[in-house]
């Protein structure tokens, strides 16, 4: 077993602790069917909180491999919806030793056991990162997972049974429990599964119902194994598992669809095919409007494998980045996907296709397709959160397109040192505006590559470049400048509470992805939008020409 599946092993098996300083599993990228830029979630490494279209409508995978993970206890492997370890534990150069100094601590004070137990848990995510990054080596690692888990499991068991704790901290010791047997099973410690199953069928009696739901989750996998080493010889009882999991909404999150992925997974390779279909249909219709929109894009991309629709759509997309779009073929094979998939994360897979659509430069088509989602979301309806954000990722998209062939204001901006800005050196000129950050690599990229020669090129023709700095660290932009030595002047928000994707400018302007460029005529009207690459020099060209 290799460092990498062994720290997603303790990874996983932390994430069963619902409520409990649960990590929440990343979101997936923004980017549908190219990657336009960077979005503000994309710098915290999560995205915007819309889930991909379709793996295959990428351009090339946005995420690189995904983690292979052991959801249960047997031996079968499973590709599933990755967290991101850089969100729980951040990297460094130095690399702490914690896990193998923590010792126990004999406290009978509730409040410094779960101290002590959230001591334990960062010293697990320290573990994890070592192990992910292969810094620690296996014996090590197996070691020092099981001495951890048994910390925990004492703890847990210390605080659950003191007579003074609250119900609230008697419920964290329980969970404690559960987590660190899973913990140290994960780690093949027999004895450890043995008393994660006696201790689950215990607590899923409980009175406590989001107790009882967990042991239901990891008794779950106990049934998978004993049909997969051949205790069981149907799937009937797993089945009637599955189909009893669910008692309310809130019980849809990542440890849940781990454990239904694997177990049709399970049912596939065994030949049970019907169970199989069925456990599926079960996780793509409790899963299609979850909270999570990671979780809902997988539910949904499960739910439409085999669409013709999808294929449709897909085919009609080819041309993305090579050619121009049919718009009216877009269209027909966007309203055939909503007519065979009505529901609110359709109409999320198509609204962030079309910002995809946009930034690509075809603005008519996106344009197109916007209309699409609204007409279906007349007549379909979804959680208020996924309508919110369908009404939000489309208000944007309105306020990009809707900067051609306008003045564009720099209100709301002054200079890096704070100073009004001089539109007056502008006028009569063409000019880019940038908005960018020193941390966007695509924008850094775009600037040494493209800006600066276009610029060096045609500023004496009378071409001018309005940086607008995106970043939330302003030393950090200053700092970029000052080292790549920009020419022309940069902006940033007058609002030095507002920065970033926050600013008055940004909000106004529909700014959710960067870098984002629009180009001004010698009127000062937006001429162009997204004109990126080569194409910037040849539209600077053509305006000065004008």
């Amino acid at each position: 077993m290799s460092n990498t599946r062994l720290a997603s092993v303790l990874l996983i098996a932390s994430l069963l602790s619902a409520g409990c300083n649960r990590a929440e599993p990343e979101k997936i990228n923004t980017g549908s069917l190219v990657k336009a830029g960077e979005s503000p979630s994309d710098r915290a490494g999560v995205d915007s909180g819309v889930p991909v279209l379709k793996d295959s409508l990428q351009a090339q995978p946005l995420d690189g491999e995904e983690s292979r993970v052991a959801p249960t206890l047997g031996e079968q492997e499973n590709v599933a919806p990755k967290p991101e370890i850089a969100q729980l534990v951040p990297k460094s150069n130095e690399l702490p030793r914690t896990f193998e100094l923590l010792q126990p601590n004999p406290t009978t004070v509730p409040a410094e056991l779960l101290d002590h137990i959230r001591e334990i848990d960062r010293a697990i995510q320290e573990l994890v990162r070592l192990g992910m990054n292969d810094a620690v080596d296996e014996q090590s690692y197996v070691a020092g997972g099981l001495r951890l888990g048994r910390l925990k499991h004492e703890a847990g068991g210390r605080l659950a049974s003191l007579n003074d704790a609250t119900d609230e901290e008697r419920r964290a010791g329980l969970i404690a429990q559960l987590v660190a047997l899973s913990h140290m099973s994960g780690l093949r410690d027999v004895e450890a599964a043995k008393e994660l199953q006696r201790f689950a069928e215990q607590l899923s009696h409980s009175e406590d119902a989001g107790l009882a739901h967990q042991s239901r989750v990891v008794l779950l996998g106990f049934e998978v194994q004993a049909l997969q080493n051949g205790i069981k010889k149907d799937p009937n009882d797993l089945l009637a598992q599955v189909e009893g999991l669910f008692t309310s909404a809130d019980q849809r999150n990542f440890p849940e669809f781990m454990a239904l992925q694997n177990a049709a997974q399970v049912l596939q390779q065994m030949d049970f095919m019907d169970a199989s279909r069925r456990v599926m249909s079960i996780l793509a219709s409790e899963f299609i409007d979850a909270d999570d929109p990671q979780l809902r894009g997988e539910a949904w991309a499960l739910a439409t494998q085999g669409s013709q629709s999808i294929e449709n759509l897909l085919n009609a997309m080819k041309p993305l980045g090579t050619g121009e779009l049919d718009a009216p073929s877009v269209a027909a094979a966007a309203r055939a996907m909503i007519q065979e998939f009505p529901n609110c994360t359709t109409l999320e897979q198509l609204a962030e296709t079309l910002t995809s659509i946009e930034y690509s430069g075809q603005i008519g088509v996106s344009i197109v397709l916007a209309d699409e989602v609204r007409r279906g979301m007349q007549s379909i309806q979804g959680s208020q959160r996924q309508i919110d954000g369908l009404h939000s990722k489309l208000a944007s998209h309105d306020k990009r397109v809707g900067l051609l062939n306008q003045p564009f204001s720099f209100e709301s901006t002054v200079s890096m040192d704070g100073n009004p800005v001089n539109t007056e050196q502008l006028m009569g000129k063409v000019v880019l505006v940038d908005f960018w950050a020193s941390w966007c690599i695509p924008c850094t990229q775009e600037i040494s590559d493209f800006v600066k020669p276009t610029y060096e090129k045609f500023h004496e023709q009378g071409f001018e470049v309005v940086g607008i700095s995106m970043d939330d660290n302003l030393q950090q932009a200053e700092n970029w400048i000052a080292s790549h030595r920009l020419r022309w002047q940069v902006l940033r928000p007058s609002d030095l509470s507002a920065l970033s994707f926050d600013s008055e400018i940004a909000m106004r302007q529909g700014v959710i992805q960067i870098p984002f460029q629009v180009l001004l005529g010698r009127d000062g009207k937006v001429a162009e939008m997204h004109v990126r690459g080569a194409n910037l020099a040849a539209q600077v060209e053509r305006l000065l020409g004008e």
